[in-house]
């Protein structure tokens, strides 16, 4: 090569990599650009006023170009076809114009369509019969008798797009139009054209007629037990193939529609979700390709969401896993100028989709909604506890909430509130209805073993009211065996080696696939004797240990144990096993039920009972006293003699309220223990004076008892009062300060309690054991002001 010509060559190569590295020159314009500049200014005109369609013509280019003439050939069966499209048009849908044609390749023609709006149904619906006639005119003139005819191709599509001067935009529009009209071209089966063509029709008119019907599903907040919002999922109209929306969003996404059904079902959604209550979230569903369209921004959110009572605050984005990384991309860049606005993000599918750790942190939702199939069965499949116990921790990481989807029984959420899941939805709180449905969670009673460990749970309920049926065999059986009888069952199923009734261990379901799944495990173990890979050291206890005590054992076993069941004996005999989730949620069941029916210690009614009883005289209208019973000096009396002789002194106060009731009240009368040393009567006005006089004596009679002799003698302890300070002190006494409640009006409970501490206040300023009565007019005797 000489000098010049390697200058020349030089020159050549820099001037590509200059124009490699031009942000936009000419020829990539043209080449990025699908609509000629001719056919460009006719779309744009158009669009101002009509509606627009794209009908393809083709034929296969090797026919083309190899038929019977060559390329000359070619070319005049296309002419033919363009010919025959024009006249089924004007046959089929007179008031469908042609307005441009251009190639696309010397095997295709496109040929741009202007109608009136609001006709994309029936030229949808008319496609079939303008394809029809399309192909029978063309061949009929472009091939002679005997000689064989070219396949041809004739596809339609609506272009989707609001009038525009950014030419990129309407270009993108055209080009999926076309991409999707090729597409329906190459439909060889005219049943199915004829079955599309008629979703796409009824598709047409759900979207011009807003037929769209969204129900809405309760998402339920555990601690408060309260309503968190609402997820609103699409439906078509009921009794067509679009109800599914599966289907309504597949068949959307074919014809290109997937932005205009999105932005639809949002309007529809918030208009139709009624009334919410303050700090309540809707939770809708959106695919993260929404945000390349320009029409989708957050600056008319915050107007529209306002219309009808809500704020950005109000709104959560969901979007599923099941996306790709570049959606990812696009959801990263865009998600922050909603999140400015106020919306918050969700993540849905988590567990079922391709998504991975990574970027589920870049996205950093609010709330992380774990999939069904990772809520189903979790009472009883450690993979899964696993999975939600890590979705928990990578929660608490990155300060996102998690949501159960799917929860269908009790024990699922008792199980998944146990581990620390904040909130869930699912058939066992409601399913999706319009208009939202309106509950009341009903939440059980919760426990973990951190509860047992803490001491939190006090239950004496024999343990052996729990046992459940379990497959049981003798010490011979193969694990080949065994493994057939465990088939089908869940994960934590198991079988209870037994010889004479004595329990010899457990071999968990889980455990025994974990064996076999290894690389040699099933020629290893398949006819091993069952022995070979139980637990020989089980947690077994008798029936009559109380459920306090065995939880406690079972949250002290190795970590790899501490969901595995336990095994159950009467007199050293194997009588059953009890799964851990069972005893905890019996556990918190007792504790609840004490705490709404009843004290613990004096066996008396709680707080809610005496809540009830109050509202239910007041309901009857039923004129009654209210005595409240207050221990005097109890404090000092309880750190200086010590807590158990602090509830001896309770239980005497409630026997001495219980002797009263029995001798001088009626059948009606209420006793309650309110907490602590504070209890109360409501009972009949006639009686409340006689019953307030036998406690006191009754009282005065026993309390010495309390006491050693010498401070018996003494007449005072000493102690610390509530201010700290030591200082001398009398023996118990009861103060009473009783009301009459005529509930012949309406009146609060603050009113109440009002009076009740003034009272109580008057009679506690009275020495030793003393009763006061309010002289003033009853409560609920006159209206309210």
């Amino acid at each position: 090569m000489n000098h010049p010509e390697i200058a020349s060559s030089l020159m050549f190569k820099g001037m590509l990599e200059k124009n490699r590295t031009m942000e936009k020159n000419a020829l990539v314009s043209k080449v990025r650009r699908f609509l000629p500049d001719e056919v460009w200014g006719v779309l744009r005109e158009e669009a101002e006023s009509e509606g627009l369609g794209i009908l393809t013509l083709g034929m296969p280019e090797e026919a083309f170009q190899h038929g019977a003439s060559g390329p000359s050939q070619g070319l005049f069966v296309m002419e033919c076809l363009v010919e025959a499209a024009r006249n089924a048009l004007r046959h089929e849908v007179p008031d469908c114009r042609p307005v441009a044609l251009f190639t696309a390749g010397p095997a295709g023609a496109v040929m741009l369509l202007a109608h009136p709006p609001g006709r994309e149904a029936t030229l949808a619906k008319a496609y079939p019969a303008i394809r029809r006639e399309s192909l029978a005119a063309a061949a009929q003139h472009a091939f002679g008798p005997g000689e064989p005819a070219v396949p041809l191709a004739v596809g339609y599509s609506a272009i989707d797009i609001a009038p525009t001067d950014d030419r990129e935009r309407m270009d993108r529009a055209a080009l999926g139009a076309y991409l999707r009209a090729v597409r329906l071209g190459r439909e060889n089966t005219e049943e199915m054209l004829d079955t599309r063509a008629r979703l796409h029709e009824l598709f047409l008119t759900i979207m011009r007629d807003k037929l769209l019907q969204p129900v809405y599903q309760p998402v339920v907040d555990f601690a408060p037990g309260t309503v968190l919002g609402y997820e609103a999922f699409l439906r078509g109209p009921e009794g067509t193939p679009f109800h599914d929306p599966l289907a309504l969003l597949s068949f959307a996404e074919g014809i290109g529609q997937v932005f205009a059904l999105e932005q639809l079902f949002f309007q529809t959604a918030v208009a139709g979700l009624g009334p919410m209550e303050p700090g309540q979230l809707l939770f809708i569903n959106i695919h993260p390709a929404s945000f390349t369209d320009p029409q989708f921004t957050p600056a008319g959110i915050p107007g529209y969401l306002g219309d009808h009572g809500l704020h950005p605050d109000n709104l959560v984005f969901e979007f599923t896993e099941r996306q790709t990384a570049g959606d990812l991309d696009i959801l990263q860049q865009k998600l922050e100028l909603y999140r400015d606005k106020g919306v918050r993000v969700a993540m849905d599918d988590i567990g079922a989709g391709n998504m991975t750790l990574r970027a589920l942190c870049r996205i950093r939702p609010d709330f992380i909604k774990a999939d069904v199939s990772v809520i189903g069965g979790i009472q009883s499949n450690p993979f899964n506890r696993v999975m939600m116990e890590t979705l928990v921790c990578l929660g608490e990481k990155i300060k996102g909430r998690v949501i159960a989807v799917g929860i269908e029984s009790e024990t699922e959420l008792t199980s998944l509130a146990s581990m620390g899941v904040q909130a869930g939805q699912g058939y066992y709180f409601s399913r999706p209805a319009f208009p939202k449905p309106a509950i009341t969670p009903r939440i059980p009673a919760l426990a973990t073993f951190s509860d047992v460990g803490r001491g939190e749970l006090k239950c004496s309920t024999p343990v052996k009211n729990l046992i459940q049926e379990t497959l049981m065999v003798v010490p011979g059986p193969t694990i080949r065996e065994v493994k057939k009888l465990l088939e089908d069952r869940p994960p934590m199923a198991n079988v209870v080696i037994v010889d004479t009734k004595r329990p010899l261990g457990i071999l968990m379901n889980y455990n025994l696939d974990r064996h076999l799944s290894t690389q040699f495990g099933l020629s290893l173990y398949s006819d091993r004797k069952v022995v070979k890979l139980m637990d020989r050291d089980p947690l077994v206890v008798e029936g009559d240990r109380p459920l306090e005590e065995v939880a406690s054992m079972a949250m002290r076993r190795e970590n790899r144990k501490i969901y595995d069941d336990i095994l159950v004996t009467e007199d050293g005999a194997f009588i059953g096993t009890v799964s851990v989730q069972t005893m905890l949620d019996s556990m918190a069941r007792v504790q609840v039920e004490l705490a709404k029916g009843s004290n613990p210690l004096t066996g008396l009614a709680g707080n809610v009972a005496i809540e009830a009883e109050i509202n239910r005289r007041s309901r009857d209208g039923i004129p009654s006293s209210l005595i409240y019973v207050d221990l005097d000096n109890f404090k000092v009396y309880n750190d200086v003699y010590g807590f158990k002789s602090g509830d001896k002194a309770i239980l005497l106060t409630a026997e001495a309220l219980r002797e009263a009731v029995s001798r001088q009240g009626e059948p009606d009368d209420f006793i309650g223990h309110v907490g602590g040393d504070d209890f109360i009567i409501m009972c009949g006005q006639k009686r409340a004076e006689d019953i307030c006089r036998h406690i006191c004596d009754r009282f005065a009679t026993s309390a010495p008892d309390l006491y050693t002799p010498e401070d018996r003698t003494r007449g005072y302890i000493v102690g610390r009062g509530r201010d700290g300070r030591e200082g001398e002190f009398p023996l118990m006494s009861l103060s009473l300060g009783f009301l009459d409640c005529a509930f012949a009006h309406p009146f609060t409970m603050e009113e109440l309690s009002g009076r009740v501490a003034e009272v109580k206040k008057y009679a506690k300023s009275r020495p030793g054991n003393s009763y006061v009565k309010d002289r003033r007019a009853p409560l609920g005797s006159t209206p309210p002001r």
